[in-house]
């Protein structure tokens, strides 16, 4: 019942710390807020991108960005 009050809480928290932050770690984000990239070097995450085109391109396993497309 208090899910959306929790996600609110959640995501005012990292409003808060977005100035202040240099980054963060991919499991301790929220990730259908749009964070994943932030847990990446722009290199890596190009990488990763890259792969995830080779490998999964029909999107089998699931996004760490919510969704099965590749970004």
């Amino acid at each position: 019942a208090d899910d959306q009050k929790n996600f609110d809480w959640v995501a005012e928290g990292m409003d808060l710390i977005e100035p202040v932050g240099k980054g963060h770690f991919i499991s301790e984000t929220n990730l259908l807020a749009g964070r994943a990239q932030g847990s990446y070097s722009k290199d890596s995450w190009d990488r990763l991108q890259v792969l995830r085109a080779r490998h999964d391109p029909g999107g089998l396993f699931h996004s760490y960005l919510g969704s099965g497309d590749v970004v």
